[in-house]
């Protein structure tokens, strides 16, 4: 399953996906508070991506 990773980026909070390579080539979020970071985050990934994300995460609960 895809997590997030969160640091600091100078006065704010950056969230990336586990595979971040760079911000050339890997969406990232920046925010104030984390949850801002995510929802940036969330934004910035494509919707292929977040498609892959919620089918594992749906095939995960099927394991269960």
């Amino acid at each position: 399953m895809r997590t997030i990773t969160l640091q600091m980026d100078g006065n704010q909070i950056c969230a990336t996906w586990d595979d971040f390579d760079c911000l050339a080539v890997s969406p990232a979020g920046f925010g104030n508070n984390i949850t801002e970071a995510v929802v940036d985050l969330i934004k910035e990934t494509k919707p292929y991506e977040l498609n892959g994300i919620v089918s594992s995460i749906e095939n995960e609960g099927r394991k269960i």
